[in-house]
């Protein structure tokens, strides 16, 4: 809580316009019966908690307004055309019956701070129990309550949390388990994407040739020629193989015929030539075994 510097009172009841400075140390207000010494109080409490009696507007007057500089800000609140809170500037609007959260975070004033005029003694004729709870709404004492009161709500989900983050492990662990299967899995569908592939590429090679028939089809049409079906021209290939294997055997027998043509007309040429000689040689003897002439 920030240290009270000044109040200012319009309209508030009895006050037209009133200014209070507030000591540092010690405030007393001092005057007869029925001269707005309360009033003041309530003005207090009016600004600080938003409470106090109905009747705040003075008589004759349209709206009451209070004002109230704690520390470097100032806390304005009016009543009458609005109904309104003002922190440093800034208005607020529509908080029926409790203190904006800014505001009260700068006033840090509860109705412990409060004393009434016809109050009995201050603690002296409270009960101790009560009285811890007064004195644990001073020094905020139940912050210390609530959060043990957490800990302990959290303390409890989390043991929740960690007994059913066991259960999930354990069945993590056995659908594990009974999951080893699926790296035996894993080479089987690599070698299925590989048939697959393997496949799809015939695919493609069978749509290709499909293709390329249906091509020579139309080629066929336009032309007018009968184009061999896949057999017949496999079958064309392997006689027109053949029949080039059978050319190739008959251009070796050729090769071959011409050699002995050229030893025969050689031998014939020799021939000739042994003959001639013979004749040269020999031509008019007579033949010892047959008596005659020119017939060797």
């Amino acid at each position: 809580m920030s240290k009270l510097r000044a109040l200012l009172l319009r309209n508030f009841q009895r006050h037209k316009k009133r200014v209070l400075r507030f000591d540092k140390r010690v405030t007393v207000i001092v005057g007869s019966t029925d001269r707005g010494k309360s009033s003041i109080i309530r003005a207090l409490r009016w600004v600080s908690l938003n409470a106090g009696p109905a009747n705040i507007v003075r008589w004759g007057a349209d709206k009451a307004v209070v004002s109230l500089k704690v520390g470097k800000s100032t806390v304005t609140r009016r009543k009458g055309g609005s109904n309104t809170y003002v922190l440093d500037g800034k208005k607020f609007k529509a908080f029926g019956t409790e203190v904006p959260p800014e505001i009260e975070g700068v006033l840090g004033m509860s109705d412990i701070n409060f004393q009434r005029q016809h109050s009995a003694a201050f603690w002296f004729s409270e009960t101790s129990g009560t009285i811890s709870k007064r004195l644990n709404e001073i020094v905020n004492l139940g912050v210390i309550d609530s959060s043990l009161k957490k800990v302990a709500t959290e303390l409890r989900t989390l043991k929740t949390s960690v007994g059913i983050s066991r259960d999930r492990l354990a069945t993590a662990k056995d659908t594990r388990r009974e999951l080893r299967f699926v790296k035996e899995l894993e080479a089987e569908l690599a070698e299925l994407e590989k048939l697959w592939q393997d496949f799809c590429e015939a695919g493609n090679e069978h749509t290709a040739l499909e293709e390329w028939v249906n091509k020579a089809r139309e080629q066929k049409r336009a032309v007018g020629v009968e184009v061999p079906s896949l057999v017949e021209a496999e079958q064309a290939k392997e006689a027109f193989e053949a029949s080039l294997e059978n050319l190739n055997a008959m251009e070796r027998l050729f090769a071959e015929l011409g050699v002995a043509t050229l030893q025969r007309d050689h031998l014939a040429e020799a021939h000739e030539e042994l003959h001639g000689k013979f004749h040269a040689e020999f031509d008019g003897v007579e033949c010892p075994t047959c008596e005659g002439k020119g017939h060797l």
